[in-house]
C-alpha cells in the first residue's frame, strides 16, 4: 500500500524538490509513484518515503538527496545518476541497501554504488539470493558490510581474469558474507592498509587447473599494514586460502572453513625478513578447519615443482594450530602442514593423513628459524595429534614428521604416527644457524604404530638437553632398506650422530627413558650412537638411557667410534632376545647398571602318565641361553597340575630342561599346560 503520493503536495510545475519538501512539511509517511524526478538542489528527507517501482530520483550534478529517515523499496531502480547527482543516507535510513536501486541492468555499476553508499552510511549491502556479473573489479572502501541471503549471493566476472573485490585506502571494518564464486581468479584483493576484515560463510571455487588463485590476496606495498584479518565458515576449492607474503598484519585468524584440493599456500602470512619478528603477525590462528587435499586436482604441467603447505607463517607472539583434518598433500616438491621462524607453537589434537613430499630435508611440522632468530623468548607444545603415513611411499615420504632446526622450549606430547616411513622427531641442527643451537627439547608418550624406517627418533648435530621418554613402539621395520643418517640401516629407537668439527656448542645432555617397544625386526637397539671421524673440537656427550624395555632387541646400545664420546650411562635397560648390553667400543667413562638383557620361549607340553615319585622332562630352545655363567632363569606354568612339583635349568648352550615330578601319592595323568621360561643377562 501506498503511503501520501509526493504528486499531492505543492504546486504543479514547481521544482520537485520543493514539492518533496513539502510533502515533509504535511505528513510523516510518503510515496514516489513511476515516474522521474528531477532534482534539482539538495534535499534531506527525514520522514519515511515509499518508492514505487517504475520512480525514479534524478539529482542534479552539485546536488544531493539524503535519506535521514526511512526509505522503503523493493528491488528495482529508484536512482538515477545520469546527471551526476548523488544520494545519501543516514544510519538508519534502511535495513539493507540493495544494489539493484541504483542499477538493475549493470551489475559493476550497482555493486559499486551500493557499495559507496554503504561506506558513508554504515549500512550494510543486502545483496539477496540473486546472482550478480561483474566487468572489473568492485572497489570497496571501509566501513562496508556485503552480505547475500540466506542462500548466498553468486558472484561472476565476465573474464574471469580479476579479482571480484578489492580494499581501497581507508578499508576498515569490511565485512563479506554468503557469497559465492565459482572459476574466479579470486574473490578479495587487500589493496591498501586495513583494519578488521571479516570474510564468512562464502563459497569460492578457483579456475580450474591454475595454481595461482587466491581467495585472499594482500598486496606487500611499501608502508601497508593491516589488523584482524579474519577467514572463517567458508567453504573452499582449487585455491590459496590467504596469501600476504610480506604484509605486517596484527592478527589473522583463518578457523571453521573447509577447503577441498587447495593450491600450493592454503595460508602464508610472513614478514618480509622471515628472521626478524618485529616484520610479522602478532598472532595467528588455524582452528577447526577440514583441509581435503593440496594439489590433487591439478595437471603434472601445473604442479611442477611447487609445494604444498598448510600453513607457512610467523608470529610476534603466538601460533595455534588445533583440532584440524588434514588430508592428502600432494608435491613434487615441499610438503608441509606448518613452517614457520618465529612465533609461540600451538600444535593440538589435529589429524594429519598422508603427505607426500620430494624435497631433501622436508617435514611435515617444521621451525624455520635462523641464525638471527631469537627463539629462547618462545615456548612450544605439540600434543595429542595423530598422523597416518601409511599410504605415502618411501620415494615421498617427507624426511621427518617432527623437525626441531634451531628451537628452544620444545615440547611434543601424546601424538600418534601410524605407518611412517621416515623419523617421528627430529632435531637436526643446519649450518646456517650455528649461533643458535636447539635446546630444551622433550619428545614424550607418542604412540608409534607400523613404524617402517629404521629409526623413531633422530638427534643430529649439536644441541642440549634433549629428552625422549614414554615411547610405545608398537612395530618398527625396515621394509625399504632405508638408511638413517650416518648411512645404517639397522633398527634404532634414536639415532644420535654428530659429523660437526670446529668451534660449534657439543651435542649433550640426551635422556633416553622408560620407552617401551613391542616388537621389532631383527638388529633393534634402543640407540645408535655415532660421532664421525671428522667431528673434532666436539663433544657428544652425557647420553642416559634408562628403564627402556623390548622383548626384540640385539643390544641396549650400539655405539660407532664410541671411544671418543663423553660419558654414557645405561641402566635399568630390559631387551630381549639381546646377548650383549652394547655393540661396538662404548666410550672411556660408561656407567652400566641393573639392565637385564633377556630372551623367553614357551612351550605347550602335554606330559603322559607319571607314575607315583617318578618325572617327565623336556626341553625348550632358548636361543642365548647358558653361554654365561651368570645367565638367570625364570620359568613357570600357566597351571600346575594337582600333585606335581615344577622345576626348569639351563643344561646346555641354547636349552633349557623343563621337569614335572609326581609328588603324590598316585600316577598322575597331566592335562595340557605352558610353559614360559626367560632368561636375563645381567
Amino acid at each position: 500500500m501506498c503511503y501520501d503520493p509526493v504528486t499531492n503536495y505543492g504546486n504543479p510545475g514547481d521544482p520537485w524538490a520543493t514539492r518533496f519538501a513539502a510533502a515533509e512539511a504535511a505528513t510523516d509517511n510518503i510515496c514516489v509513484p513511476a515516474g522521474t524526478y528531477d532534482i534539482g538542489t539538495s534535499l534531506t528527507l527525514t520522514k519515511n518515503w515509499q518508492i514505487g517501482d517504475g520512480a525514479r530520483l534524478r539529482p542534479a550534478s552539485g546536488a544531493t538527496v539524503t535519506f535521514a529517515g526511512t526509505l522503503d523499496a523493493a528491488r528495482y531502480r529508484i536512482f538515477d545518476l545520469s546527471a551526476q547527482g548523488a544520494v545519501t543516507f543516514g544510519a538508519g535510513a534502511a535495513e539493507g541497501l540493495l544494489p539493484q536501486w541504483w542499477n538493475d541492468a549493470d551489475d559493476t555499476q550497482a555493486l559499486q554504488a551500493a557499495v559507496n553508499a554503504a561506506a558513508a552510511s554504515g549500512i550494510p549491502v543486502d545483496l539477496g539470493s540473486l546472482s550478480y556479473t561483474v566487468t572489473k573489479t568492485v572497489e570497496i572502501p571501509g566501513n562496508v558490510q556485503l552480505s547475500g541471503g540466506e542462500a548466498g549471493a553468486t558472484i561472476a566476472t565476465t573474464a574471469h581474469t580479476h579479482y571480484l573485490f578489492k580494499t581501497i585506502a581507508g578499508a576498515n571494518r569490511v565485512g563479506i558474507r554468503r557469497l559465492r564464486a565459482a572459476g574466479e581468479l579470486g574473490l578479495l584483493q587487500v589493496g591498501a592498509s586495513f583494519d578488521a576484515i571479516d570474510i564468512t560463510e562464502c563459497d569460492f571455487t578457483g579456475v580450474a587447473n591454475v595454481i595461482t588463485n587466491f581467495f585472499v590476496y594482500c598486496l606487500a606495498n611499501a608502508g601497508f599494514t593491516g589488523t584482524s584479518l579474519r577467514v572463517s565458515g567458508n567453504q573452499l576449492r582449487q585455491c590459496t586460502a590467504i596469501y600476504a607474503d610480506g604484509l605486517p598484519v596484527t592478527d589473522v585468524f583463518f578457523d571453521d572453513n573447509v577447503v577441498t584440493d587447495g593450491t600450493r599456500f592454503l595460508v602464508r602470512v610472513r614478514s618480509t625478513v622471515d628472521a626478524l619478528p618485529g616484520n610479522g603477525p602478532t598472532r595467528v590462528s588455524f582452528c577447526r578447519n577440514r583441509v581435503m587435499g593440496i594439489n590433487t586436482g591439478l595437471s603434472e604441467s601445473v604442479l611442477g615443482m611447487n609445494v604444498a603447505r598448510v600453513l607457512q607463517t610467523s608470529a610476534v607472539k603466538s601460533i595455534t594450530m588445533t583440532d584440524n583434518h588434514i588430508e592428502r598433500l600432494v608435491t613434487n616438491d615441499t610438503g608441509t602442514v606448518v613452517y614457520w621462524p618465529f612465533g609461540a607453537l600451538e600444535f593440538g589434537r589435529n589429524t594429519v593423513v598422508h603427505v607426500e613430499s620430494l624435497t631433501t630435508g622436508d617435514r611435515i611440522v617444521s621451525d624455520k628459524s635462523g641464525p638471527y632468530t631469537d627463539t629462547a623468548s618462545y615456548a612450544h607444545r605439540c600434543y595429542d595429534n595423530t598422523f597416518d603415513q601409511r599410504t605415502v611411499t618411501l620415494e615421498k615420504s617427507p624426511s621427518a614428521v617432527y623437525h626441531v632446526n634451531a628451537l628452544q622450549n620444545f615440547v611434543s606430547e601424546g601424538d600418534v604416527f601410524i605407518g611412517c616411513r621416515c623419523p617421528t622427531h627430529r632435531v637436526w641442527h643446519s649450518v646456517d644457524s650455528d649461533t643458535q643451537r636447539p635446546e630444551n627439547i622433550t619428545f614424550k608418550d607418542a604412540t608409534v604404530l607400523d613404524h617402517r624406517y629404521p629409526a623413531v627418533v633422530e638427534l643430529v648435530q649439536f644441541q642440549k638437553n634433549v629428552v625422549v621418554k614414554g615411547f610405545t613402539v608398537h612395530r618398527i621395520s625396515n621394509p625399504d632398506g632405508a638408511t638413517v643418517v650416518g648411512g645404517d640401516a639397522r633398527l634404532r629407537l634414536v639415532n644420535i650422530y654428530n659429523s660437526f668439527s670446529g668451534e660449534v656448542p657439543d651435542l649433550e645432555d640426551v635422556v633416553i627413558r622408560d620407552n617401551t617397544v613391542v616388537e621389532a625386526d631383527s638388529g633393534f637397539t634402543f640407540a645408535s650412537i655415532y660421532r664421525h671421524l671428522n667431528a673434532t673440537g666436539t663433544e657428544l656427550r652425557n647420553v642416559v638411557l634408562h628403564g627402556n624395555y623390548s622383548r626384540d632387541g640385539q643390544a641396549v646400545c650400539r655405539f660407532i667410534a664410541g671411544g671418543a664420546l663423553g660419558p654414557v650411562t645405561l641402566t635399568q635397560n630390559m631387551l630381549a632376545p639381546a646377548r650383549e648390553l652394547y655393540e661396538g667400543t662404548p666410550p672411556s667413562v660408561t656407567t652400566v647398571a641393573h639392565n637385564t638383557p633377556s630372551v623367553s620361549a614357551r612351550l605347550a607340553w602335554n606330559p603322559t602318565t607319571i607314575a607315583v615319585g617318578g618325572s617327565a622332562t623336556t626341553t625348550l630352545a632358548v636361543p642365548g641361553a647358558g653361554a654365561r655363567s651368570s645367565d638367570l632363569l625364570r620359568a613357570s606354568v600357566s597351571a600346575l597340575p594337582a600333585g606335581t612339583q615344577f622345576s626348569a635349568a639351563i643344561t646346555a648352550p641354547n636349552t633349557v630342561t623343563l621337569t614335572l615330578t609326581n609328588i603324590s601319592g598316585a600316577p598322575v595323568d597331566p592335562p595340557s599346560f605352558t610353559v614360559y621360561a626367560a632368561v636375563t643377562f645381567p
